[in-house]
């Protein structure tokens, strides 16, 4: 159906959750908003943004990022703070020790087909822990979780590569999420500027030793 996305999410309880709204043919109206719930002691930061259906981010896309908390609050006016970063193009938000509860998703279609992903980081074990290896003991049981919770951080990376200045609230992400300080966390960004959002989230979940 026309402006009917296609709803993906995946969620490891002790890493991270991740959920994408893709819309193939969009009709230049809102799409129903889509609950995201956000919950634990542990829950470190939520990214969202808005890419083509295959993660690029070109001039001429043009939806709309709609983005509510569990207080009604919106994310649509740019935004530049040590904790929370908006931009309308590229379509972008991210959140350091964002409120717990359930937030909504949302995007006001254009007319090219798009994709709204998001990810809250919620860790029960350390960055660069050991990982639990795979039924035949050689390939860990996360990654492949990994790969897919760490989209919508691959893509905000992808995403800051047309700002001038990167935000200090995806540093702080990127840091909380390699488990790392900020100057590593600088390094790392600045290493994978070009890559695509695919090549990101592997190297993010190598890093972590998760793959």
């Amino acid at each position: 159906m026309i402006n009917t996305p296609e709803i993906y999410t995946s969620t490891d309880p002790d890493w991270a959750s991740h959920i994408e709204l893709v819309v193939h043919e969009p009709d230049e109206s809102p799409i129903a908003p889509v609950p995201f719930s956000l919950d634990g002691d542990s829950l470190k930061f939520l990214v969202a943004t808005i890419s083509t259906p295959n993660g690029f981010f070109p001039p001429f896309l043009d939806a709309k990022l709609r983005l509510s908390d569990p207080r009604g609050r919106t994310y649509q006016q740019t935004i530049s703070s040590p904790e929370i970063f908006v931009s309308t193009s590229p379509a972008l938000v991210v959140i350091d020790n964002p409120m717990r509860g359930e937030w909504e998703l949302s995007a006001e279609s254009g007319i090219v087909p798009y994709a709204v992903t998001a990810m809250g980081f919620h860790p029960s074990i350390q960055s660069s822990s050991p990982p639990s290896p795979g039924p035949s003991g050689s390939s860990p049981f996360k990654c492949k979780a990994c790969k897919i919770t760490a989209k919508a951080l691959a893509l905000a990376i992808v995403a800051a590569a047309s700002l001038q200045v990167l935000p200090a609230a995806l540093i702080a992400s990127v840091a909380a999420y390699l488990g790392v300080g900020t100057a590593i966390a600088i390094a790392f960004i600045s290493s994978v500027l070009g890559d695509t959002a695919d090549m990101i989230a592997e190297k993010l979940c190598k890093r972590v030793k998760l793959c």
